[in-house]
């Protein structure tokens, strides 16, 4: 009986220590940056192709659009847990090809930034970056693009902004709340309740009313599809929201079987989906 005690309790204080180091260094679980100096930074935007400018302090990446024409808006691409902003070029083409300036924002902690990343700073800082942008291109019509993590800040900045700031929403891989996402992925552990930056999107996402764009990779592996769904069906109670679904894709391979349609309906379309039929 006593050694049946003993190992319960040695169990109990093992479990304990495992919350621990858990709640202590659940940052470094959640964000992977990768980090550059200076001059590999200054170095990479260099060998980017055509009008690349470095906007200060934020060392956010502005892409232009080859044309001669004035750019149809300006799009700030907040990037996902991982990489930096740089690795995110890839996405600048179907940007560029449609006429959108294209500002890939880095995160404090992330690239050549210093700091540490949290939900607090990571949105502080998209915020004070989207004025920035917007006291650069006035009158620019602007859309924010949230990839994975990326959705949560998106979807804080442009709820904190006035009525029609923000033409438009565009969520990629996105989720309800990290809150939720934790506790699936973890169940053994209390992981809902130990998650400090929760970036609660589907509450956050009430305070925009603009038009909501969203892309769900069906095969999910990192988020789940259905934390996707969660999110967009709060979107669809309070404003107009386009959905694709891309039902044979994960977390990352989306990106290499996108059509050029279905980038179309992200960021030029302005039809919302229909009403879901009643019963």
């Amino acid at each position: 009986m006593l050694r049946t005690a003993e190992f319960w309790g040695s169990l109990l204080l093992l479990y304990t220590v495992v919350v621990g180091l858990v709640f202590a260094f659940q940052r470094s679980l959640m964000y992977f940056p990768q980090r550059l100096t200076p001059t590999e930074f200054a170095e990479q935007v260099r060998q980017l192709p055509g009008r690349a400018q470095v906007l200060d302090p934020f060392d956010a990446i502005v892409l232009s659009p080859d044309s001669g024409q004035a750019p149809r808006g300006v799009a700030i691409w907040f990037h996902g847990n991982a990489g930096n902003a740089l690795t995110r070029r890839i996405f600048a083409p179907p940007f560029l090809e449609r006429g959108f300036r294209l500002v890939l924002a880095e995160y404090p902690g992330y690239g050549p930034r210093p700091g540490s990343p949290s939900e607090e700073v990571l949105v502080e800082d998209a915020l004070a970056l989207t004025a920035a942008v917007q006291a650069r291109y006035p009158g620019a019509a602007l859309t924010l693009v949230g990839e994975s993590l990326g959705s949560g800040v998106a979807v804080q900045v442009a709820a904190r902004q006035p009525a029609g700031a923000v033409s438009r929403l565009v969520l990629l891989t996105p989720y309800a709340s990290l809150r939720e996402v934790a506790a699936q992925k973890f169940p053994a552990l209390p992981a809902r309740h130990l998650l400090i930056d929760q970036f609660n999107s589907a509450d956050h996402i009430e305070g925009y009313r603009g038009l909501v764009t969203a892309l769900i990779a069906g095969r999910d592996e990192v988020i789940g599809a259905e934390q996707g769904r969660k999110l967009v069906e709060r979107a669809r109670g309070r404003g107009p929201v386009r959905l694709v679904e891309m039902p044979d894709d994960g977390h990352m391979s989306w990106n290499g079987a996108i059509t050029a349609s279905q980038w179309d309906e992200l960021l030029l379309s302005t039809q919302a989906d229909p009403p879901t039929p009643g019963p």
